[in-house]
């Protein structure tokens, strides 16, 4: 007997606290940005920053 398929769906969210923290650090230098986002699956995290000379965005994910 073939194995049991389950189809779960997928929503896409994008949450803002509105708070806005400052978080300084040296080039090179690994800081932490904790978030309290809980779901089942485990959710991916996107954070965004601004570059001050260019305002060129970047962003780092972690799954």
């Amino acid at each position: 007997m073939p194995p049991k398929i389950i189809t779960t769906a997928t929503a896409m969210s994008t949450m803002n606290s509105g708070e806005r923290p400052i978080v300084i650090a040296n080039v090179g230098q690994t800081i932490e940005l904790p978030c309290v986002a809980q779901a089942q699956p485990w959710p991916s995290f996107t954070w965004y920053r601004i570059k001050p000379i260019s305002n060129e965005l970047q962003s780092s994910s972690r799954h």
